[in-house]
Order: structure tokens, then C-alpha cells, then sequence
């Protein structure tokens, strides 16, 4: 006799619900490395800035602090020391802490962690109570109610894959195939974030569902995001002959009354 089993995993889930509004808009932000002399900081204020103006959601997709090695301590190798980033980080984002879904981390705070212990990303989430994820995460958001539906909580439901990145790849193609293969992973994902590759992408890609409920076959589609970097071009970047990074970031709306994702693609 065969078995099939489905075996849970411990993967960190949010859920979100936003049953009063028609809309809801969500702006991730990608590799701050905000300890880095190359970050961008004038352009990170003023996207917490236009978040907390407009109301727009968002979440840290990792990497958000810079140092990974050990001679990158050195304080004359980089900007801020750790405990001057963690602080300065954790104060610019105070006043949209309730606007953040969640915080990952990235490869740059993993690395430090195996060296010393210590996860900047989870201590900055610790610091604004607001929801770490390590590795691999899934966000539920729950907006509105679907058009001329009875039940008062019949809401419109988007599932998303969040995760920092992984591994290598300097050519379009290798990055754009690592966002496509993060859409697979899971059967009921409407959308997917990422970023470490440092090369902004919108990769839309669909696969055959089966409804057993109506005994019919439909094609479902899953919004792949890939982020862009708040790192300048210099140190690392140039040193491997690496292409700078488009500033260019995705504004993301989710309907209140039919299942829909919209995305604008604009300068940062």
C-alpha cells in the first residue's frame, strides 16, 4: 500500500491581512550594505522616506549590512563599525517598523555569523520587532474582498516566496534562470523577491495547474522580482570586473477585488 506524506517544514510563514483596503503596495528593498563607504545613503532616506509618505509596505531582502570578512572590519576598509551601522540602521527605519512584512538575512550576514556568532539582520529585527527570516520565506497577504462575493471574509489571497539569493553567476541569463527556478519551488506562489545578484529583473513565468475540484487544467502566473543594489560602483564590483547595477526598482500593487499583480518598473 503507498502512502503519501506531507511533511511539514520549518519555514518561516507570514500572514498579513488588509481586509479594508482596495489596494495594497508593496516596495521591497534590496542589498543596503549601508556599512559599505559605496552605499547609497542619501537614496536609502529617501526611499524610507517616500514608504512612510505614501504608505507603501515593504521588507529587507538581506545583505542589508556589509561586512563579511574579517580584514572588512578594519575600520579604514569600510564606513561605519558594526555597532555605529546596527544603530544608525535600526533608527532611519523606526518610523516604518510597522510598515516592514519582515527582514532576511543575506550572505553577508550569514558569513559574519559563522566567523563570530552574531546575525546583524536578526538583531536589527529584534530591534524593531518586526519578523526575521532566515533563508527562506513565505508571505500570505490577504487584501480586500473579492468582487461581489457573499462571505465577508472572502479576501484575495497572493502568496509569495521571499529570499536573499544565492550563488554566482555573471551573465543575464544564470540570474535570470535562478529567479525562474525560485518560481517553481513552490505550486501555489503567485509571486517571488530576491536580490543578491545586483541586476535588476521582472521575470514573468507560468505552469499548468490541475483544479481537481473542476476537473480542469488552467496556467498559472507567478511574478518573479529581482532587486538592485543600494551599492555604488567601486572596491569589489570593479575588482572582479563586475557590471554595475541599474538603478531600478518594482512598486508592486496587489488588488482588493480580483486576483491581480501589478508592477512598476522605475528609477530608483
Amino acid at each position: 500500500m503507498a502512502y503519501f506524506v506531507h511533511t511539514p517544514l520549518d519555514i518561516r510563514v507570514i500572514r498579513k491581512d488588509f481586509p479594508d483596503w482596495k489596494e495594497l503596495f508593496l516596495l521591497p528593498l534590496g542589498d543596503l550594505h549601508w556599512d559599505s563607504r559605496f552605499s547609497n545613503h542619501t537614496l536609502i532616506e529617501r526611499k524610507v522616506q517616500e514608504i512612510k509618505d505614501n504608505g507603501y509596505y515593504t521588507l529587507l531582502v538581506g545583505d542589508t549590512f556589509d561586512k563579511l570578512f574579517f580584514h572588512w572590519l578594519l575600520k579604514e576598509q569600510q564606513g561605519d563599525d558594526l555597532n555605529t551601522a546596527l544603530s544608525t540602521v535600526a533608527r532611519l527605519l523606526k518610523p516604518i517598523r510597522e510598515q516592514m512584512l519582515c527582514i532576511l538575512d543575506g550572505n553577508h550576514e550569514r558569513g559574519m555569523e559563522k566567523k563570530v556568532g552574531f546575525n546583524m539582520a536578526e538583531a536589527l529585527a529584534s530591534i524593531l520587532e518586526v519578523p526575521f527570516v532566515r533563508g527562506l520565506g513565505v508571505l500570505h497577504l490577504r487584501v480586500g474582498r473579492f468582487k461581489n462575493s457573499k462571505r465577508e471574509n472572502h479576501l484575495v489571497s497572493y502568496v509569495g516566496l521571499v529570499t536573499h539569493g544565492y550563488g554566482g553567476g555573471r551573465t543575464k541569463g544564470a540570474k535570470t534562470n535562478k529567479a525562474a527556478a525560485l518560481g517553481d519551488m513552490m505550486e501555489n506562489c503567485d509571486f517571488t523577491i530576491m536580490g543578491h545578484v545586483h541586476d535588476p529583473n521582472l521575470i514573468p513565468t507560468s505552469h499548468l495547474c490541475y483544479d481537481a475540484h473542476n476537473k480542469a487544467v488552467y496556467a498559472r502566473e507567478i511574478r518573479n522580482v529581482v532587486l538592485s543594489s543600494f551599492q555604488g560602483y567601486g572596491g569589489y564590483a570593479q575588482q572582479m570586473v563586475m557590471r554595475p547595477s541599474p538603478q531600478l526598482e518594482y512598486l508592486m500593487k496587489f488588488d482588493g477585488m480580483y486576483k491581480k499583480i501589478e508592477i512598476l518598473e522605475r528609477q530608483m
